[in-house]
């Protein structure tokens, strides 16, 4: 079984390793993936429930191995990639 908490922080170290600014805020939709004068940013409505969270980096960091391809990823992070039932 995965632990969300230390899953939402594995994915928050990988995202900074890649220069990615991760921001909590009170935004309208879920959030996502961005750009913006060169820099990469995930913005995250911070009332979302973790899991919801977890599902938006899946989907992020799914999309960022398509592009750049050879990241090291850390087991808990891999492991939960490929648990489908969470897509």
């Amino acid at each position: 079984m995965i632990k969300s908490k230390e899953l939402l922080r594995e994915f928050e170290e990988l995202f900074d390793s890649l220069g990615i600014v991760i921001k909590y805020d009170n935004i309208k939709n879920d959030g996502g993936y961005c750009k913006y004068k060169e820099k990469e940013f995930i913005i995250i409505n911070k009332i979302l429930p973790l899991k919801n969270k977890l599902k938006i980096y899946k989907k992020i960091l799914k999309n960022i191995l398509q592009e750049k391809g050879d990241i090291f990823i850390k087991p808990l992070i891999r492991e939960f990639l490929e648990d489908d039932k969470d897509s």
